[in-house]
């Protein structure tokens, strides 16, 4: 049977981690401490409990891993996601080899999009990646080899290969990643096509075979993302095999008919891996996409799409809420953006997709002696949809004449709650610092969530939505988040 897809290119508060009372709260600091400050009879420094924080409402608050993209950013848009595909459609006879930026040896289409993924570095932009086997000149069109993938299947997986080593160079630049090289634009469908023409896609063991190599070979590589699918089924198909497998979802007809283009539909009789129903299939994805990433794009079917209705887009039981959707294009259905505007749901759109993490409240020790056991407890709620789904750390930052990251080296301790992946949505976290008050002097506290593969990029890190005084808490020199609190230390 075809493969084919039509073209379309809050729950209350859970407490997670909760406030201790203060007496656990001080026992659990002497014990953890009191080494580091050298007395094992020091009082734990006096705590009190700051709730001086509001939402930050701004829709246009810039986070990375998250939001509205587009294909073609221009400098005004306040967005930080932009689709950046390669394409591989001239090379699907031809051996592809990375031996770094700028080497030599490295394949010129490689090289050029490594320099891509350096503008957009540069431009604090992530990207949501897809490798294609057709080319800009032929959207959606067979290549040269007349067919929707590689000439081979071994000369794909070679492909894979070198892609993985240029990844893994470039990887703080990934943020989302869709599984591509398999039928019309990359889609895994080969709509009014023979389906001759995509001869991997259409054997269920060579596709599960083939997905399973794209996610095991980019993790081995370092590329630590999940690798997205189109369908339910295809995502079904390798997690019933493996269920430790890295994959994730995007719609790229999101929200159109029952099915979203065939979506959620089943595509060869007799599969194990098939779903009863339309409704069984994305009641998978959405169990799934609990834990896994999931985002797409709307797209122009008959003029009764469902994203045309706000209270489906951004309500209670709204789908994109339900499916925990981390990104959405913004162009391709044109109608889309100004129908959500027109009826008042854009702003909410763009403030719940993905993770949004707000302060609730800080218990931190306004003053403390030097070595004297201390502890900084930061409550977060993330009123998002989504989890975040790539590799980070929270760290609770002492900014006085010298800056201190809790846990570093210039400030012994440990941190807990600092796994910012685990930060459900709907969830309150607790994040909460122990250490041995430092040098005297008087240090402003920070809440710093950097990108673990380069925290010197400023625009990576994550901005707190929250406010104080009106103001909000991102400090944009330093990436790090001002709580508007001080801790003075003495003799």
């Amino acid at each position: 049977m075809a493969v084919a897809l039509v073209a379309c290119g809050d729950p209350g508060p859970v407490d997670a981690g909760g406030a201790p009372d203060a007496g656990a709260l001080d026992a659990a600091a002497r014990d953890a401490t009191a080494g580091d400050a050298g007395d094992v009879d020091a009082a734990v420094a006096d705590t009190v409990t700051d709730t001086d924080y509001a939402a930050d409402d701004d829709p246009d608050l810039l986070n990375p891993e998250r939001g509205i993209y587009y294909w073609d950013p221009n400098p005004g848009d306040p967005h930080t996601l932009v689709a950046e595909w390669l394409y591989l459609g001239a090379e699907c006879d031809r051996d592809l080899v990375w031996a770094g930026a700028g080497d030599a040896a490295t394949s010129p289409v490689l090289d050029a999009y490594a320099a891509r993924l350096v503008e957009h570095r540069a431009a604090g932009r992530k990207v949501v990646f897809r490798p294609r086997y057709d080319t800009p000149s032929t959207e959606g069109e067979l290549n040269r080899c007349g067919v929707f993938q590689a000439s081979d299947a071994a000369r794909m997986r070679a492909h894979v290969d070198a892609v993985a080593a240029m990844l893994a160079d470039f990887v703080d630049v990934i943020a989302f990643v869709e599984a591509g090289y398999l039928g019309r634009w990359g889609e895994w469908n080969h709509a009014g096509h023979a389906a001759s023409t995509a001869p991997v896609l259409v054997d269920p063991d060579a596709r599960r075979a083939f997905l399973a190599y794209v996610a095991e070979t980019y993790r081995a590589a370092g590329v630590d993302r999940f690798v997205e699918v189109r369908r339910p089924l295809f995502a079904r198909e390798l997690v019933d095999a493996d269920p430790t497998a890295h994959i994730g979802l995007y719609n790229d007809c999101f929200m159109t008919d029952a099915s979203d283009q065939g979506t959620y539909s089943n595509v060869e009789s007799g599969n194990p891996s098939n779903f009863d129903s339309s409704e069984a299939a994305k009641a998978w994805a959405v169990a799934h996409t609990a834990s896994a990433p999931f985002g797409g794009e709307t797209c122009p079917t008959d003029g009764r799409e469902r994203w045309r209705d706000c209270d489906a887009m951004v309500g209670d039981a709204s789908e994109p809420g339900a499916l925990h959707m981390s990104y959405l294009h913004g162009g391709y259905a044109e109608e889309a953006r100004p129908t959500w505007e027109a009826m008042g749901c854009y702003d909410e759109l763009r403030r719940r997709l993905g993770y949004r993490f707000e302060v609730v409240s800080v218990e931190y020790a306004p003053a403390a002696t030097v070595g004297q056991p201390t502890t900084i407890a930061i409550q977060i709620r993330n009123t998002g949809w989504a989890r975040l789904h790539n590799p980070r750390r929270a760290s609770v930052v002492l900014r006085g004449d010298e800056r201190l990251v809790v846990g570093g080296a210039e400030l012994p301790g440990s941190v807990e709650g600092d796994d910012v992946v685990t930060w459900g949505p709907g969830e309150v976290i607790t994040v909460r610092a122990r250490f041995a008050a430092p040098a005297v002097g008087t240090y402003g506290l920070r809440l710093w969530l950097p990108d673990a593969d380069r925290p010197d990029v400023i625009p990576y890190a994550i901005a707190i939505a929250s406010t104080r005084g009106g103001a909000p808490l991102r400090d944009g020199a330093t990436g790090e988040n001002d709580l508007g609190l001080t801790m003075t230390v003495t003799p």
